[in-house]
Parts: structure tokens; C-alpha cells; sequence
């Protein structure tokens, strides 16, 4: 995946997917992009989607002012991909992330609570040192 960002909202905002041929309809002397000639992701516009290789047909997405959900659809769509759903174990590890989630949130409340207790009390402590030493001093 190549991210292209750039600070232009007006220009374009393209998904280009890129699709591997079956092995029949390419010619064998054909290379796919590996890691090593992949260009990298860019925050200032320079990595443009490369042109497909033989072995390669793409589908271009216009993603400009759409939500996720009707991105995710017209992919769906346009690539004959089909969601899949959570097996039971992964739902049971998604609901156990977002108890911990939870059983978190409570624990930095409570530690919130007792850090401030203990802050207040040593500012009163140092209070109170700091007042016994002036009576000390007026005597």
C-alpha cells in the first residue's frame, strides 16, 4: 500500500487497486512490484500509484468526500470481494479487549482519585511543617 498524503484538498483523492492476472492471461517474462522497487509512502505528494504491470490490471476508486462505509462498499463492488465476518474466537478476543478497555478507563479513574489524595495530603503536610516552623521562629 502506497499513502500519498497531501495538504491539496482539492485535488484528487484516488484508491487504485491493483489486481494480479491470472497466470493465463499474462506473458511470463512479466514482474510484479516487490518491496524493493515499491515506491514509499509520502506526506508531500511525492509518491504517485504506479503504472500496472503486465501481470496486473488495477481498479481506481474515487474516495473524494465519500464516508468509509461507501468506500468499503464500492471496493466491494468493484473488485468482487466479500466481507468476512468475525470467527467466534475472534468476537470473544474483540469483546475481552473492549472489557479490559473498560476495567482501564475505571482503573485510571480510581488511580486519578488516589494520586490526588495523596498529593493533597502531602500539600497539607508541607502546610503544616511550614506553619510549625514560623510558630518556631516567633518564639
Amino acid at each position: 500500500m502506497i499513502v500519498n498524503r497531501t495538504n491539496d484538498t482539492a485535488g484528487p483523492a484516488t484508491l487504485t487497486i491493483y489486481l494480479r492476472k491470472a497466470q493465463g492471461d499474462a506473458p511470463k517474462s512479466a514482474s510484479l512490484i516487490t518491496p524493493d522497487n515499491q515506491p514509499s509512502s509520502s506526506f508531500v505528494g511525492a509518491s504517485k500509484a504506479p503504472e500496472p504491470t503486465p501481470l496486473e490490471r488495477t481498479i481506481q476508486i474515487d474516495m473524494k468526500g465519500l464516508h468509509s462505509d461507501a468506500i468499503l462498499n464500492d471496493f466491494l463492488t468493484k473488485t468482487g470481494a466479500s466481507a468476512v465476518s468475525p470467527t467466534p474466537q475472534e468476537e470473544a478476543d474483540m469483546r475481552d479487549v473492549e472489557e479490559r478497555a473498560e476495567r482501564s478507563k475505571v482503573d485510571r479513574e480510581v488511580m486519578a482519585r488516589y494520586l490526588f489524595a495523596q498529593r493533597r495530603e502531602a500539600a497539607i503536610l508541607a502546610q503544616a511543617k511550614s506553619e510549625a516552623a514560623a510558630m518556631k521562629q516567633a518564639m
